[in-house]
């Protein structure tokens, strides 16, 4: 499997095709029958978002520049009361106006330009304006009935009043919310979240009211709109665990209805468990996120045509009943997200790995290491400040101490940092990954790596890390395991075969160079 960066990249070049093919705003997406549809205004508004997101995480100027030719394109097309068409009904809709609050916002906290604030502002009273007095929407709501999948119009209005305090905001937020949550019957299921009057949602819309309610319930610090977000959570990660893969239909028992999968579905979901992470630090969450991403990257298509190269059919298999045939854009833009995610938590992963495999890895060090006796030979120790990037339990720190360093050591995972702090009693050891290392700059006389770079998701920043900590002329000592070997002919099989560290579905795999390739990273 490639690098998620990959996947990341495959994914934003087709976003930027689909913005090709709707002229500013992101099209609905590619039929096999249809071909390309017209623009969508309603996701070109939460699309942004993950432009922008883009841009600051990689510095792609065409994600930002992406993201400014769709929001010029939503301030020329909304209408004079605040509101936005739905294309395919021809009239506004009060779901598809909230989802634009999103970029706008999004666009206006980037450029402070106030034309992207005023125009959310009109779009937010319009909403408002609209609402019953129970909390709910039926004019101008997807087929005149109220839907607890609101929630996601509930927390585009949050982040309207968190910009500007205007409290009516807030006012109908709580309003919805309190009657979602009425609408939440014991088990965890919420009544009314399908598109119909069917009591048939899909995941994807069941997903959505998972998570506006979870972010609503952050911004408002309210427990009991956490909880009824949880609750539903964990029934649906309950039937992960059971099926090992989340279903597109669900009757009310929570059983699922059809073997189809909803692709935008599982990658929202996804995004719900990293963001319960975030919160909670579970980790069967992240590692149920990290899986879903994995079937995910599976079947992204990567076909030579390129309106078939980065993106999801909306079920799996493609002729599902949820969109069949098509690619909608949405289902990319979350696939996306729950890359981003990933990214941002995957060291977390490889740490927990470590602490599995604590226990079972070797102890003890031959003081004849053949790693031992190549840094012995080449690398004058006696006096020098030393750090041991990725010290693991500290087998060779107690070494290096020996030969007169004064040693310091980084882990990323917390048991290993306690064995090493039980193995060598007066060295110095931090948790802290190698990729953002916890010591000032022009610190150590010496920085060694040994086999932690293979381990290591971004290897260039590592490098930058190192010389950052390196004082002038340090040395630095990089012993990384060699590919051509038995060792190296034998991995990639033991992991296919889940008899390695990192088993066939996990979403990193070690990396193994040769020491040219090492050494013209380091140039």
């Amino acid at each position: 499997m490639r690098d998620t960066e990959w996947y990341v990249l495959r994914a934003f070049e087709w976003l930027l095709l689909a913005q090709e093919k709707g002229g500013g705003g992101y099209s609905i997406g590619f039929s096999l029958r249809r071909g390309w549809r017209q623009a969508y205004p309603e996701t070109t508004g939460y699309i942004i978002p993950t432009m922008l997101r883009l841009w600051k995480r990689y510095g792609w100027k065409e994600a930002l520049n992406s993201a400014l030719r769709a929001g010029n394109w939503l301030l020329r097309i909304q209408n004079k009361d605040g509101s936005y068409w739905e294309p395919d009904f021809r009239k506004p809709m009060v779901f598809d106006t909230g989802q634009i609050i999103f970029g706008l916002l999004s666009l206006y906290r980037t450029t402070k330009k106030q034309e992207f604030l005023e125009t959310a502002i009109k779009a937010g009273n319009w909403i408002v304006s609209l609402q019953n007095e129970d909390g709910t929407w039926t004019k101008f709501a997807f087929n005149n009935q109220p839907h607890t999948y609101y929630t996601r119009v509930s927390w585009a209005l949050l982040e309207l009043w968190k910009e500007t305090g205007i409290n009516e905001y807030k006012q109908a937020t709580i309003r919805h919310l309190d009657w979602v949550i009425s609408q939440q019957k014991g088990n965890g299921w919420f009544k009314n979240a399908s598109f119909l009057n069917d009591g048939k949602p899909v995941l994807h819309t069941i997903v959505y009211v998972i998570r506006g309610l979870l972010e609503s319930s952050i911004i408002l610090n309210s427990k009991k709109y956490f909880n009824s977000s949880k609750k539903a959570m964990i029934v649906l990660l309950e039937r992960l665990e059971k099926d090992g893969i989340l279903y597109s239909y669900y009757n009310s028992l929570w059983q699922p209805t059809s073997k189809q999968k909803c692709l935008p579905g599982i990658a929202q979901y996804s995004i719900v468990l990293f963001r319960f992470y975030e919160m909670e630090e579970e980790y069967k969450y992240l590692k149920w996120a990290m899986y879903l991403n994995t079937y995910l990257k599976k079947k992204m298509l990567n076909l030579p045509l390129k309106p078939l190269r980065g993106c999801l059919f909306g079920s799996s298999p493609p002729w599902g009943s949820y969109l069949p045939l098509m690619c909608p854009n949405w289902g990319v833009k979350f696939f996306i997200d729950a890359l981003l995610y990933e990214e941002r938590y995957i060291e977390d992963f490889i740490s927990q790995r470590f602490n599995e495999v604590s226990t079972k890895l070797p102890s003890d060090l031959d003081p004849h290491d053949f790693r031992l006796e190549a840094i012995k030979r080449h690398v004058d120790i006696k006096g020098k400040r030393l750090l041991d990037a990725g010290c693991g339990s500290g087998r060779f720190i107690l070494y290096f101490k020996e030969l007169g360093a004064e040693v310091h050591g980084i882990d990323i995972s917390p048991k290993l940092i306690s064995l090493a702090k039980q193995r060598v009693k007066d060295g110095t050891f931090t948790l802290g990954s190698v990729t953002a290392i916890p010591y000032p700059g022009n610190y150590f006389d010496v920085v060694i790596s040994i086999e932690v770079l293979q381990h290591v998701p971004d290897i260039e920043l590592a490098l930058r890390e190192f010389y950052r900590v390196l004082k002038p002329r340090g040395v630095l000592v990089i012993i990384d395991r060699n590919p051509i070997s038995v060792t190296g002919t034998l991995k990639p099989i033991l992991e296919r075969l889940n008899k390695w560290m990192y088993k066939k579905n996990d979403p990193f795999r070690e990396r193994w160079y040769l020491s040219k390739t090492r050494r013209e990273s380091l140039k």
